[in-house]
C-alpha cells in the first residue's frame, strides 16, 4: 500500500497541557492548520490519520521485532554456557 506525500504543516506555538481543550473541535478551523486532536485529525484527513497509525504500528512492529531478536539471541548464548 502506497501512502501520499503530505505537505508540511506550518509551525504553530506549542500549547501547554493546562491551555489544551480537550472537547475542542477543529472543523471550524483555518485552512492549512493543524487539528488539535487525534480525533479532529480522523474526521478532517482521515487518509492522514490512517497513514500516522500505519507509520506508528511499522515503527512499533520493528521496534519489538528486533527486541524478540535480542532476547533469542541472549538465551541462545546463554544455553550454550
Amino acid at each position: 500500500m502506497s501512502v501520499e506525500s503530505v505537505s508540511p504543516v506550518p509551525s504553530q506555538e506549542p500549547i501547554e497541557p493546562s491551555q489544551q481543550n480537550t472537547e475542542q473541535t477543529v472543523s471550524a478551523s483555518a485552512p492549512g492548520s493543524c487539528p488539535a486532536t487525534m480525533e479532529a485529525l480522523k474526521k478532517e484527513a482521515p487518509e492522514v490519520y490512517r497513514a500516522m497509525l500505519e507509520g506508528m504500528i511499522s515503527q512499533f512492529s520493528g521496534q519489538q521485532n528486533r527486541a524478540n531478536e535480542r532476547i533469542k539471541k541472549n538465551l541462545k548464548e546463554g544455553n550454550r554456557q
